[in-house]
């Protein structure tokens, strides 16, 4: 009986470390792809940048906050200099 107990806690030692290892390579590709974007210029040299992000000026935003049934909306200005 010791034989066959002790084979059942390392299959489980085994089982819980492939998913502790499952965990960590998860996170770490979750983690790679939250810190795509947001790079520099396309193109090379003379420092021109292709993309000048959003234009000065006043902006209008809804932002919707929504719970099971209920649901609630503001506006909000936003100024872009």
């Amino acid at each position: 009986m010791a034989l066959i107990g002790g084979s059942l806690e390392r299959k489980r030692k085994a089982t819980f470390a492939m998913v502790i290892v499952a965990t960590v390579l998860l996170i770490v590709v979750l983690c790679m792809c939250s810190c795509g974007g947001g790079g520099g210029s396309t193109g090379s040299g003379g420092g021109s940048q292709s993309d000048q992000g959003t234009p000065a000026g006043t902006y209008t935003i809804t932002i919707t906050a929504t719970s099971g049934t209920a649901s609630h909306n503001i506006t909000q200005t936003v100024v872009v200099q």
